[in-house]
């Protein structure tokens, strides 16, 4: 698939911006990466001069947040249990330019309304686009946004080769990320039998970090400390060979998930025609997320994963996350402990994080 990017060059003056790197860049990817606009920054276009969608303003990156407070009958004040962030709501104040040097005016109205087709187009309440952010301090964030409200599309009584247009934005999470940090165990070669070592990890954001543990089989015991520094390890398998396991150490995710089972890869189990029907009858009326009851109806025939239910092969819980990078100063790497028994040369594990903030730049 061809992008298109707009504008589709960079003018001298945008490259001096970009040089001296005092301007922030925005820049907004359509769902489906087809469409890609540069807003704000030495990349945007200069209206009247190059097409485009051209940000005047940009409000709200900064989210808001409510207070989660208790309240005696006759309790003077509150009681103050924690908070919670909104959703990042963003407001643009945007011009559409199909203005270019040495086209006419037939051909700049009838650019500028492709343009805004496909401004149009890019943007969904259903489905979410990428949202980016750079500056050369902090780097490239970003968020998945949504079309949160309509504008009223007032047309002038003119010649509309540019266009005012606002939009409101929304990114769900209430939050920026960045690029994980991630590292492998073992770092480098193969396993065999018994080894031990470390996962090291940094978070760059603001906020505490939860990271993730892809565990590739075949093991007897996978061991990952509960946290930076923690002596209590987490216990998880055994792992046949050519399972794939997710490990979620965000609370409101599930802990583990069994990647193996994706129809195709690892290891499916062989099923008759009869069994295959049923499973197939199961899995879409359900989602794909069989209730415990419907669990035991198919191990009446026969359909079953290879260890039955894989919650069961975890021993504790994960509590610990990584903590938030320190003000004022540089992030700081933490290390995991980690252990495995019964491993192979097929046998690793990946360590991921990623780093969020309320405020990109």
């Amino acid at each position: 698939m061809t992008q298109t990017v707009w504008p589709p060059t960079v003018t001298p003056g945008g490259m001096g911006r970009l040089a001296k790197g005092i301007h922030p860049s925005a820049s907004y990817t359509s769902p489906d990466g087809s469409q890609k606009f540069h807003l704000l920054g030495g990349r945007a276009p200069v209206v009247g001069v190059q097409r485009g969608v051209h940000a005047k303003s940009i409000e709200g990156i900064l989210p808001s947040w409510r207070m989660l407070d208790q309240q005696g009958a006759r309790q003077d004040g509150v009681t103050n249990m924690g908070s919670v962030g909104d959703p990042i709501k963003i407001k643009m104040e945007c011009v559409l330019s199909g203005r270019e040097p040495g086209m006419t005016v037939v051909e700049q109205v009838a650019l500028r309304r492709r343009l805004t087709r496909a401004w149009l187009d890019s943007w969904s309440p259903n489905a979410m686009g990428k949202y980016s952010w750079f500056t050369p301090t902090m780097g490239h964030w970003w968020g998945m946004a949504r079309w949160a409200e309509t504008d009223p599309g007032k047309v002038v009584n003119a010649v509309n080769a540019s266009l005012p247009f606002t939009l409101n934005a929304r990114i769900d999470s209430g939050l920026w990320q960045s690029y994980p940090s991630t590292c492998k165990f073992p770092a480098t070669g193969t396993l065999s039998g018994s080894a031990s070592g470390w996962l090291t990890l940094t978070n760059r954001g603001d906020q505490i970090g939860w990271p993730s543990f892809l565990a590739y089989g075949p093991f007897t015991q996978l061991s990952i400390a509960n946290g930076p520094g923690s002596p209590t390890m987490i216990t998880f398998g055994p792992a046949l060979a050519g399972q794939v396991f997710l490990l979620n150490t965000l609370p409101r995710l599930p802990i583990v998930v069994d990647l193996s089972q994706v129809p195709g890869q690892a290891t499916p189990q062989t099923l008759n025609q009869f069994q295959q029907i049923l499973a197939d009858l199961i899995s879409f009326a359900t989602n794909n997320n069989v209730p415990p009851l419907l669990q035991e109806f198919e191990s009446m025939f026969g359909i079953l994963p290879a260890q039955t239910n894989v919650d069961a092969l975890l021993g504790g819980r994960f509590t610990n996350p990584i903590p938030a990078k320190p003000i004022g100063a540089a992030p700081v790497t933490s290390s995991i402990a980690i252990s495995i028994t019964g491993a192979t040369s097929q046998t690793k594990v990946i360590g991921a994080l990623t780093p969020f903030r309320r405020y990109p730049e």
